[in-house]
């Protein structure tokens, strides 16, 4: 058996912070590791990190979970294995110009804040009515180049992302507690893709999987998957499971027909059916 595993991931993420458990089992199971950065952006990353796989040119590919479309990857292709989770928690990263402890979310009124998504919008907003929001872009590197620029006053991170990133402008860090700001399914988790008729890359990601993280995960992307693929963006959903094993689970959906957001969540002894409970609350209500 080859001993030398090729592993793509997108440029600039410090993949090795991120997944440095899983990139340690498999150095301990005798594997040499060469990682392949792509310097491309966003979607088109995804693209051309699927067609590596599927020529051969490398063995898999680590993406955060949250870039990974319900649907994606590619029938042809599998999430083999998952990563140990890390804060799933969005981060607001706020100019120290615009940051003030007394106000709400510690930012000053008036504040533009760069989201991602019009789901993220929207919760923001319903935090704190008085700021301004923008929906931009949702490459991770781009909008930390907007801070450091200091031409934005604040924008929301992944806190797995913020907690690692280098800001070269004075900034202030405050966390979004899951309850309140409902992240993306799968953040702070990592996903590693590899050809879904590669057994002999199955198995070896196999051994390294964390499964009580998917057991979180899965919840978050069924509910988003649930929803007609129109309507994906507008759902977010956050799933973990306490000391009694308990799982609770968490989603919000923006309906832009009626432009409003709405709250579920439910708690149970098992994920089975979690999901199905959820989409029903927010879609069905």
């Amino acid at each position: 058996m080859d001993k030398i595993l090729n592993i793509a991931y997108a440029k600039g993420q410090n993949l090795e912070a991120f997944v440095t458990k899983s990139l340690t089992q498999l150095a301990d199971l005798g594997y040499g590791i060469v990682i392949i950065p792509l310097d491309v952006p966003g979607n088109e990353s995804a693209q051309k990190t699927f067609a590596l796989i599927k020529n051969g040119q490398v063995d898999f590919a680590i993406f955060h979970l949250s870039d990974l479309h319900p649907i994606y990857p590619a029938d042809d292709l599998i999430i083999a294995a998952l990563s140990e989770r890390h804060d799933a928690q969005d981060c607001l990263v706020i100019n120290e110009d615009c940051y003030a402890p007394s106000e709400e979310l510690r930012l000053k009124a008036g504040s533009t804040v760069h989201v991602s998504s019009i789901i993220q919008s929207e919760q923001l907003k319903k935090l704190n009515p008085s700021i301004n929001v923008v929906i931009s872009s949702n490459d991770i590197l781009k909008n930390i180049d907007l801070l450091n620029s200091g031409s934005v006053n604040a924008v929301i991170l992944p806190k797995v992302f913020a907690d690692k990133a280098i800001f070269t402008a004075p900034v202030k860090l405050v966390n979004l507690h899951p309850k309140e700001m409902i992240p993306a399914p799968g953040q702070g988790t990592f996903g590693f893709v590899t050809l879904a008729e590669n057994l002999k890359i199955r198995r070896i990601l196999k051994s390294i999987h964390e499964k009580e993280t998917a057991e979180m995960t899965n919840v978050e992307r069924t509910i988003k998957h649930l929803v007609p693929e129109n309507s994906q963006p507008y759902v977010v959903a956050y799933c973990y499971k306490d000391k009694s094993s308990n799982f609770h689970a968490l989603g919000s959906f923006y309906n832009s027909e009626t432009a409003t957001l709405r709250f579920a969540s439910h708690s149970q002894s098992t994920s089975n059916g979690l999901a199905e409970i959820i989409f029903n609350s927010l879609y069905h209500k």
